[in-house]
């Protein structure tokens, strides 16, 4: 369990103290970039070609280079945009596509129409669902679909690190005025976890903490748990199955291992893709009965 706690006003004064400091590290790093990539150029962690991303690329720490009006103000896609640049060529940055409204303020969908502001889909306006609102990065599509591939299947995971910050980034937008207590990365069976060797959700969110510290987020109080939240059944994969056929094979596959850590919280969950809803509707549901207060969940890529 991950904690990320306040700071008080004794670190902050330390973190502000620290600023001028700070400045000349970053001028530093910023030089040994540009002097690294000269003898090494980037090379993208998509299609794997070599590339010119310029003094600031293959910079990791690239929260520490944000502002406020980055982190919250500035249009999503010029985040994001400017993000990726940093660890994928110019082709394989335009093969990401953000979401934004319009979209549905419950399921998180974005509307094929362009036009007008967000509303509820047709699904939603006809049936409750248990989660309370399900946001994503991006559209599961082109560079999306080839990220989430090669992180589970290929053991890429390093592509977890700029994406982890793309959604932590999200995170900050749109639950600033509406905190969370507990992330929960969607669990994988023990056996799948054995096969594949990591859970790719964790990989997404483990650093968030020290983003919030190094973002000066210190309004953000949470905790990342993975042993609350279990997986009890094995399932083949549902890729080509429609949200029936989901719902029906995830069907009591989640339970709450600690229903009192659960109990009165309030909880995001975290997954790499938000197809049908089903993995999501059905965690929400084991939380839900153990008592939290409500359920959102976050994800990488959505299908439209």
């Amino acid at each position: 369990m991950i904690s990320c706690n306040r700071i008080n006003e004794k670190d902050a004064s330390s973190f502000l103290s620290q600023k001028p400091l700070l400045f000349f590290k970053r001028a530093a790093r910023r030089w040994m970039t540009s002097f690294r990539n000269v003898l090494f150029p980037s090379r993208c962690l998509v299609c794997g070609i070599f590339y010119d991303a310029g003094a600031d690329g293959d910079d990791t720490d690239f929260i520490d280079w944000m502002t406020e009006e980055d982190l919250i103000k500035a249009p999503f896609e010029q985040v994001m945009m400017r993000l990726l640049s940093r660890c994928t060529c110019p082709a394989c940055t335009k093969g990401f596509v953000p979401i934004l409204s319009p979209l549905c303020p419950v399921c998180g969908v974005m509307f094929t129409g362009r036009q007008g502001t967000d509303h509820l889909c047709p699904k939603c306006d006809a049936e409750l669902r248990a989660f309370g609102k399900a946001r994503a990065v991006g559209v599961y599509e082109e560079g999306m679909m080839t990220v989430v591939h090669r992180l589970k299947y290929k053991s890429k995971i390093q592509l977890a690190h700029p994406f982890g910050m793309l959604m932590f980034i999200l995170f900050c937008r749109i639950w600033s005025e509406d905190p969370v207590d507990i992330v929960i990365p969607v669990p994988l069976h023990r056996r799948r976890l054995k096969s594949r060797g990591f859970n790719q959700a964790y990989l997404l969110v483990k650093d968030w903490p020290r983003y919030s510290l190094i973002s000066n987020k210190p309004e953000f109080e949470f905790r990342i748990s993975g042993d609350i939240l279990i997986r009890t059944r094995w399932e083949r994969p549902q890729t080509g199955l429609n949200r029936k056929e989901r719902m029906a094979a995830i069907q009591g596959a989640f339970a709450v291992k600690k229903p009192f850590l659960a109990a009165g919280k309030r909880i995001l969950l975290v997954d790499d893709v938000h197809t049908t809803g089903a993995t999501a509707e059905a965690c929400a549901e084991a939380l839900t009965k153990a008592g939290a207060l409500k359920v959102d969940v976050l994800t990488l890529a959505r299908t439209l």
